[in-house]
């Protein structure tokens, strides 16, 4: 299950952290298949590979208008693959400067708030949706589970982190 990192920015900086996290992705790829296999709607096989795509406002912004109707800049967007038809699992869209913001407001490194994004789009693609009620706790147990195994210093996921900003009424609008 190769993990594949591409930066479409003219950003150095994120091509070096996109091959950081790909080489961190590739050490730990049976695991995290185990991980979804056990709990995920749409488990992976070890044959499929998954992009994972540093890009700028502009497409993501692109990408959320036409796909999820939403005129604005987004963090991650996660598109799977056709089950069966082909090899490839998922493509997962990274807003790179809104991913730096982010990383500043949370006090994270940038590469980590990389890898919570791509974790985030990797559990919509095992076919879970944060926003369905019923699959938001699975949602944030994979989550965590793989923020944990892949050494992040928080056991928060992307979404827990994300409810508890808005409660405490936090904004981070750019």
């Amino acid at each position: 299950m190769p993990f594949f990192f591409h930066n479409e920015t003219k950003n150095r900086k994120a091509t070096l952290f996109a091959q950081q996290l790909e080489e961190q992705f590739s050490r730990f790829a049976k695991r995290i298949r185990d991980i979804l296999a056990r709990m995920s709607a749409q488990p992976f096989t070890l044959r499929e590979t998954t992009n994972i795509i540093f890009t700028g406002k502009s497409k993501i912004k692109h990408l959320n208008l036409r796909y999820r109707g939403q005129n604005e800049v987004t963090d991650v967007l996660t598109f799977p693959g056709e089950r069966g038809k082909s090899q490839h699992y998922a493509d997962i869209f990274i807003c790179y400067p809104k991913a730096l913001h982010q990383a500043k407001f949370y006090h994270n490194q940038p590469e980590e708030e990389l890898l919570l994004l791509s974790i985030h789009g990797l559990v919509h693609a095992a076919g879970l949706d944060h926003e369905i009620p019923e699959q938001k706790e699975l949602f944030c147990e994979i989550e965590e589970k793989l923020v944990a195994l892949l050494n992040f210093r928080s056991n928060l996921g992307l979404t827990t982190r994300s409810e508890s900003s808005h409660n405490n009424k936090r904004s981070f609008a750019q």
